[in-house]
């Protein structure tokens, strides 16, 4: 038989479980909606864009003028007609394609009067690191059906390189420029599965 002492003793400890108990269910509960809140609450950030000022420059990128003969267009994230970035049924394919930035300029200068004198096209980091570059290409080549296609090399460890055409356009010359970044890391399994 238990004693007084006993029962006392064992109620105790009954009620410490079941408050133990009621102890788990509250902070699991409490976790539950604390975690359901923060996902309510946490609010998206939008990705920051960051664009690449592109000038054409006299000189070679080896040695170039670093003052601007020619201001281009920033070079950015591919947009739609009134600047907005893709919608997401826009995006088709692979996910795994590397996207390609790009700008397109008309600058006025006849393309023969640019190509009189030793010229680049260059592309900076961004806005606030102009001393940057980032890619670079001589001003030069064959011209067909008034084009003029250059590569863009990589500048500073960048891991970025392009191509620039370059069109006559009258007086003026249309400067189209596409701008790739290689991370370094693989593009991700290239044989297709069945």
């Amino acid at each position: 038989m238990l004693g007084n002492q006993d029962v006392s003793l064992m109620n105790m400890l009954s009620r410490a479980r079941a408050g133990a108990s009621l102890l788990a269910v509250g902070l699991v509960s409490l976790g539950a909606v604390a975690g359901i809140a923060s996902a309510q609450d946490a609010t998206q950030t939008p990705a920051v864009v960051t664009t690449h000022p592109s000038h054409v420059h006299n000189g070679t990128c080896a040695n170039l003028d670093p003052n601007p003969a020619y201001p281009l267009d920033n070079v950015g994230p591919r947009t739609d007609d009134d600047g907005n970035p893709p919608a997401s049924d826009d995006i088709k394919g692979s996910l795994t394609s590397n996207p390609v930035e790009t700008a397109e300029t008309t600058i006025d200068v006849k393309l023969d009067d640019l190509l009189d004198t030793a010229r680049v096209l260059n592309v900076h980091e961004s806005d606030q690191n102009l001393s940057n570059y980032i890619a670079c290409g001589d001003i030069g080549g064959p011209v067909l059906d008034d084009k003029l296609f250059i590569g863009l090399l990589q500048q500073n460890d960048s891991g970025y390189s392009g191509v620039a055409i370059l069109e006559k356009d009258g007086d003026s010359t249309k400067v189209t420029v596409y701008l790739v970044y290689d991370s370094g890391q693989p593009a991700g399994n290239a044989t297709p599965t069945s």
